[in-house]
């Protein structure tokens, strides 16, 4: 068992990998604006944890069910009609394929999948923010409203696609050092 690869552990490294590019992402943007915002941040700042990262784990502390119930407004703004599923670019779904299929290997094909997609969308996200682009097509609801709203261009776009492109050119690289055997050419790697 000790030469297969643990998913959970890629999607938990994901996490890590994702809060320290946009720390460095945060970092250099604060740098190089030509507004001078950073003095009125100094007292938000955190130079361990990115903005990013303190909104949503502030933002799920305000709003999730069970995580601050005392503090939290989850029960009274109707937070729980959102599907926070399509949110989420890498999510469950890779799991979903992988309790389906009987055999560990097979989830060497989710892993590729994801590997191309990232591949792709690395060097240009545009795709994915338009919602042409997705890791695994088949487990996006295009109609779903929030996943719709989400997808509406705004003068956020530009940001927004830096931004992805870091975060998936940083899961690439976790991807292939992590999954290496799994993917094509990989020890164990069979389609």
């Amino acid at each position: 068992m000790n030469n297969f690869f643990c998913s959970l552990h890629l999607l938990v490294n994901f996490a890590d990998v994702c809060a320290a590019a946009l720390l460095k992402f945060e970092n250099l943007h604060l740098k190089n604006t030509s507004e001078n915002v950073t003095d009125d941040l100094d007292s938000f700042s955190n130079r361990s944890e990115s903005g990013t990262v303190r909104l949503l784990r502030t933002s799920s502390k305000a709003f999730g069910r069970g995580v601050d119930e005392k503090s939290g407004v989850y029960s009274t703004c109707g937070w729980e009609q959102i599907s926070w599923y399509n949110i989420k670019i890498v999510d469950s779904s890779t799991l979903e394929g992988y309790r389906k299929k009987p055999h560990i290997l097979d989830m060497n094909d989710q892993l590729t999948s994801l590997r191309d997609f990232l591949k792709e969308a690395q060097d240009d996200a545009t795709e994915v923010l338009e919602g042409n682009l997705s890791p695994f097509p088949d487990k996006i609801d295009n109609e779903d409203i929030v996943l719709r709203h989400l997808l509406k261009s705004d003068e956020t776009d530009t940001l927004t696609i830096q931004i992805l492109q870091t975060l998936f050119s940083s899961m690439l690289t976790l991807l292939e050092r992590q999954a290496c055997d799994h993917l094509p050419g990989g020890d164990i790697f069979k389609r």
